[in-house]
């Protein structure tokens, strides 16, 4: 686990890179000392601040994630808002101890009907994977999370909205459960990473998150397969073990992006 004392440098994504196209919202989890913030680097600014104190903790990727207890952690962006009706793609990684629990990796409400949402278990207690936009009658698509637990595993999840008829869960960039039908989703606000209450209960995950991404468009296929082969490649830190302090800037292209950081006067770059 990393000390709290460690400081990343976030910097503005390229807007250029087709996966960084249409972002909603990019939350990646760095350590730092201005306050408890899981920071919003896609330019969009809706940073979350974090409940419950969660720590960080590191990623096989050099990454670094949101270790949530599944009882009381999360991250609260209060400014996100998602209009209604739009396509949408939605994808983190995400690891999950078994046995599962009834939890959510993320929760976006309507506030005064709690039925109307888009949220994910990331799986059910029962082990299976839930995802639902809109509602959870006409817009939910179901797979078997079992053999995806203790690993980390990449999620991506998609549905066309009003413009069209499709829904579909992707793990680690393959296309595994998708249904012909897509709900509109409603006029909704506020974004939990590792929470959702369904209106009688509050459901918090147990696990990491780390990289969490939303899109409102429907990621491609091939796009999705990018985003995950590209978000799983390890890029290099450089830690001054004197002040506890990581050096570099974060110009992320995709996936994890492309880090440049300043190392013994070299230039450091990778993809």
């Amino acid at each position: 686990m990393l000390k709290s004392s460690a400081v990343l440098v976030g910097q503005p994504l390229s807007k250029t890179h087709p996966l960084n196209q249409k972002l909603k919202g990019y939350w990646r989890a760095f350590p730092n000392t201005v306050g408890a913030t899981l920071y919003d680097i896609s330019g969009v600014s809706n940073h979350a601040s974090l409940v419950g104190s969660p720590p960080w903790i590191g990623m096989p990727n050099g990454g670094l994630a949101l270790s949530l207890n599944g009882s009381s952690q999360y991250a609260n962006a209060t400014n996100f808002a998602w209009t209604a009706g739009g396509p949408i793609t939605v994808a983190y990684w995400n690891y999950v101890p078994s046995p599962a629990v009834q939890s959510s990796a993320f929760g976006i409400n309507h506030l005064a009907i709690p039925t109307d949402h888009i949220q994910c278990h990331s799986p059910w207690s029962d082990g299976v994977m839930y995802w639902d936009y809109g509602n959870s009658t006409f817009g939910r698509v179901s797979t078997s999370y079992n053999s995806y637990m203790d690993t980390w595993t990449h999620i991506a999840l998609t549905a066309t909205g009003s413009s069209g008829a499709f829904q579909a869960i992707y793990l680690n960039g393959i296309l595994i459960a998708s249904s012909p039908n897509s709900a509109d989703s409603v006029s909704i606000s506020i974004l939990h990473i590792g929470h959702w209450n369904d209106g009688v209960n509050d459901r918090y995950h147990k696990g990491r998150i780390g990289d969490f991404r939303i899109y409102d468009r429907l990621l491609s296929t091939s796009e999705i397969w990018s985003l995950y082969t590209l978000s799983k490649q390890r890029y290099p830190l450089s830690f001054n073990r004197v002040s506890h302090q990581w050096h570099g800037a974060l110009a992320v292209a995709g996936g994890w992006g492309e880090l440049i950081g300043q190392k013994r006067n070299r230039l450091v770059r990778t993809f």
